[in-house]
C-alpha cells in the first residue's frame, strides 16, 4: 500500500514538473514573440520622429521673427561648449538643409530682447513666446509629427539654454540642456567649413535634473537638430524626446492592444496574458510608473546589458510567486547599451 502511495506521489510530482516546464516554455516563447514586435515598434517610432524633425525645424524657423543681421552679429561660444561624453554615441542620421555661420547664443538673445541695458523694440518680439506658440502647434503643423511618441518639444539657444517647451509647467525653461545631454552641443556649433554640409540630427540619452529627485529615477532619450534658414547661422536648436518610463508605458500599451486584437481574432477570447515592457541600459531597468518596483529590481539583477551583448536573450523567471518568461534585446537606435525587455505570463 505504501509503495502504491509513493508511486502516486512520484507520478503527481513528475506531472506537475512537466506542467511547470511546459508553462515556462510557453511564457518564454510568448515573451520572445512580444519582444520581436516591440523592437519593431521602437525602431519605427525612432525613425518616425528623426525623419520628421528637420521639417519641424524648418516650420519652427518660419514662425520666429529674428532679424538676420542680429543673428549674424551673434558672438560664437564654440570654445565654451562642453565636449560630448565618451559614452554618448550619436545616431548616424542626417537631414536635408545646409547651415552656416555663427550661432545665436543666449548673450545675443538677451541683447536682442532688451536685456543688458538695451531697450526692447517691436522689431525684436519675445522669442520665447513665439517659440512656445509654434511648439504647441508643431504636431498639427508638421506632417508626421501628430503620431510620434514624443512627450515634449523644446527650443533652446545655440549654447544650450532652453527658452521654452510646449507643456506646462515648463520645467526646462532656463536650464542648460548641454549639461544633461552633452552630445547635443555638436549640432549647435558646426565647424567653420560647413558650407553645404547637411544638417545633422543627433540622438542621445541623459538625465534632466528633476529626474534624480523622483522616487523612481528616470532618464530621457532625446533627438535634436539645428534651427536656421539655409543662408543664415544657427538660430537655436529644436529638441524632442521621451522619458524612459513614458516610452515603456507607450510600448506596453501598444503590446497589450495588439494582443487583445490577436486573441479576439484568433481564439475568440478576451483572456489576455499579463505583460510588462521595460527600457534598460547601464543605469538600470525602467518600467511604466504603475509597474511593480519589485519587477524592475529582479530584472536588474540579471545584468541585461552584459546578457544581451551577443544578441537577444530569453529565460523563465518567478516574480512574487508567479512564473513569467522574459526576453530582452539591445536596440542601437535607443543607445549603445540600451534596449527593451518584455515580461509575459499566461493567465
Amino acid at each position: 500500500m505504501r509503495a502504491r502511495i509513493v508511486c502516486v506521489w512520484v507520478s503527481l510530482a513528475a506531472g506537475l514538473s512537466h506542467c511547470s516546464r511546459a508553462r515556462d516554455a510557453r511564457n518564454t516563447q510568448l515573451a520572445a514573440e512580444s519582444l520581436e514586435s516591440t523592437v519593431a515598434l521602437v525602431d519605427h517610432d525612432i525613425a518616425h520622429v528623426t525623419e520628421a524633425l528637420p521639417r519641424a525645424a524648418t516650420t519652427l524657423r518660419s514662425r520666429l521673427r529674428i532679424p538676420s543681421d542680429q543673428a549674424r552679429a551673434a558672438p560664437s561660444r564654440r570654445e565654451s561648449l562642453p565636449a560630448p561624453a565618451a559614452s554618448s554615441a550619436p545616431s548616424r542620421l542626417s537631414a536635408t538643409r545646409p547651415i552656416g555661420g555663427l550661432p545665436l547664443t543666449t548673450q545675443a538673445f538677451d541683447s536682442a530682447h532688451g536685456r543688458n541695458g538695451q531697450t526692447e523694440t517691436t522689431a525684436t518680439p519675445d522669442l520665447a513666446a513665439q517659440a512656445r506658440a509654434a511648439l504647441r502647434r508643431i504636431r498639427t503643423d508638421v506632417p508626421g509629427l501628430g503620431t510620434v511618441a514624443s512627450t515634449f518639444f523644446a527650443f533652446a539657444t545655440s549654447d544650450g539654454v532652453a527658452l521654452c517647451n510646449d507643456i506646462e509647467p515648463d520645467v526646462m525653461a532656463g536650464a542648460n540642456l548641454f549639461q544633461a545631454y552633452p552630445m547635443l552641443a555638436r549640432i549647435a556649433s558646426p565647424p567653420p567649413s560647413d558650407a553645404g554640409h547637411a544638417r545633422e540630427v543627433v540622438a542621445t540619452q541623459g538625465r534632466f535634473a528633476s529626474d534624480l529627485q523622483r522616487a523612481r529615477p528616470d532618464k530621457e532619450w532625446v533627438t535634436a537638430t539645428a534651427v536656421g534658414n539655409e543662408n543664415e547661422p544657427v538660430v537655436g536648436i529644436l529638441v524632442t524626446g521621451w522619458t524612459y518610463r513614458h516610452f515603456a508605458y507607450h510600448l506596453e500599451e501598444s503590446l497589450k492592444r495588439d494582443m487583445r486584437i490577436r486573441k479576439q481574432n484568433v481564439h475568440g477570447s478576451n483572456n489576455e496574458p499579463l505583460t510588462y515592457v521595460f527600457v534598460f541600459d547601464e543605469d538600470g531597468v525602467f518600467g511604466a510608473r504603475n509597474t511593480p518596483r519589485f519587477n524592475e529590481l529582479e530584472l536588474a539583477k540579471r545584468n541585461l546589458v552584459d546578457a544581451t551583448k551577443n544578441g537577444p536573450v530569453r529565460a523563465p523567471v518567478t516574480l512574487d510567486g508567479r512564473t513569467f518568461g522574459y526576453a530582452a534585446q539591445r536596440i542601437p537606435a535607443l543607445g549603445v547599451n540600451a534596449g527593451v525587455v518584455v515580461l509575459a505570463s499566461e493567465t
